[in-house]
């Protein structure tokens, strides 16, 4: 397990606004939890160079790929 914070791009969290630093997990070279919330998806937009992930409880966050990849390698 190994653990990074994260600047969100995006958010329909009330607790976690847009521009907040939030912790991200990773387990295995899988992102895990965003948010003290479990991942379910993630879609990466390569144009955009974002990353958008739905969480458990139907919380939608987008982060930087390179936020994402510097917790999660390619």
């Amino acid at each position: 397990m190994e653990q990074t914070q994260v600047t969100l791009l995006s958010s329909n969290s009330e607790a976690f606004p847009v521009g907040s630093r939030v912790w991200a997990q990773q387990e295995h070279g899988l992102l895990t939890k965003l948010a003290d919330h479990e991942v379910e998806d993630i879609t990466y937009f390569p144009s955009a160079q974002r990353i958008d992930i739905r969480t458990a409880l139907g919380y939608h966050f987008s982060i930087s790929v390179v936020d994402y990849h510097r917790l999660v390698p390619e």
